[in-house]
């Protein structure tokens, strides 16, 4: 149990990223969830087509409790997801994403990641 209770924290952790000029002050209705969609378990397509994956499983959860809130997702090469936080195109990224040096100073992780 505490190991998926660690990988819970850990992915909502990663889902928390957006640029730090960006933070509380500006809050839409819609999020834009930018993803590469070829992370899986985390992200990706079903044979179907659907988008999946813990990541996005989440926040759907979160997408229901959240009444004022909905997310959108758009899918993108992995070296477009940055540029399209910077750009102010994509809100945050669901991507299993890893702390790298310098990405701290740029965007928002939990203390958890």
């Amino acid at each position: 149990m505490k190991s998926c209770l660690k990988w819970i924290v850990l992915g909502a952790s990663l889902l928390a990223l957006t640029t730090r000029e960006g933070v509380v002050a500006q809050v839409e209705e819609t999020v834009t969830v930018g993803t590469s969609a070829q992370t899986k378990p985390y992200n990706y397509f079903t044979p179907s087509g659907e988008l999946t994956g813990f990541e996005i499983e989440m926040l759907q959860e979160i997408d229901k409790r959240l009444e004022d809130y909905g997310f959108k997702y758009e899918t993108t090469e992995f070296a477009s997801l940055f540029a399209g936080v910077d750009a102010g195109k994509i809100d945050m990224i669901a991507n299993w994403l890893g702390e790298m040096p310098g990405r701290r100073e740029k965007y928002l992780f939990s203390l958890y990641s």
